[in-house]
């Protein structure tokens, strides 16, 4: 119970994360494209490429929870009160 409560709460985190990350990721690149149209009087169009977007968040969550598996295995050696009274 503990090690599956572990890879659920790393799961959540990196969900966070990810969200976060592509969010501002969009946001500063939008923001860099459009400075370099001013700058060089280009007119360069922003796209967000939707598969790159995927393939990150697919691969931030698969990281994240295969980086909490030791901890999870190592957490579900204690008691449950025990693993609580750390926090």
């Amino acid at each position: 119970q503990i090690a599956l409560m572990t890879l659920i709460e790393a799961f959540i985190t990196g969900a966070i994360g990810v969200l976060v990350g592509l969010l501002v990721g969009a946001y500063i690149s939008r923001d860099i494209v459009n400075g370099m149209n001013l700058l060089t009087g280009y007119d360069i169009d922003f796209t967000f490429p939707i598969n790159t977007a995927v393939w990150a968040a697919v691969l931030g969550l698969v990281v994240t929870t295969l980086a909490a598996v030791y901890p999870a295995r190592h957490a579900a050696t204690y008691q449950i009160t025990e693993a609580i009274q750390h926090e």
